[in-house]
């Protein structure tokens, strides 16, 4: 192989490189600039007597777009599951549970299991457990 050959192929691979590295290069880029891009914002309201509305908003302000997002979340028996194909910056969706007041009194623990893809290439899977 000669010297040109040599440089175009280098060169070829450090693009195709650069091109797979970027995506997560960028979200964690921004990530650490701001450790709110990707918020998991939980909030409760009294539904009526017997029952409490508690809801969970998924808001994403970084630009690049995240894939096969899936939120699993536990408090005590109780799971909530949601998910979303694609989400891009300041797009935000929620899940809502109503659950009785009396279970709400049990509960001693939140487990969050938060999965989604960048751009399709990397898989990220976060886990958050509060007691």
């Amino acid at each position: 192989m000669n010297g040109q050959a040599q440089i175009a192929l280098t060169l070829a691979f450090i693009a195709l490189g650069t091109i797979i590295v970027a995506p997560l290069a960028q979200f964690m880029y921004e990530e650490s600039l701001n450790p709110q891009t990707f918020l998991l914002i939980p909030s409760y309201n009294q539904h009526n007597n017997t029952h409490i509305e508690i809801e969970f908003k998924i808001l994403y302000k970084g630009t690049v777009a995240l894939n096969n997002i899936q939120v699993n979340i536990t408090l005590g028996e109780k799971n909530i599951y949601m998910s979303k194909e694609r989400l891009e910056k300041e797009q935000n969706f929620t899940a809502k549970a109503y659950i009785p007041i009396k279970e709400v009194e049990k509960f001693t623990r939140l487990e969050a299991t938060i999965k989604f893809t960048i751009e399709q290439l990397y898989p990220v899977e976060v886990k958050v457990v509060r007691t």
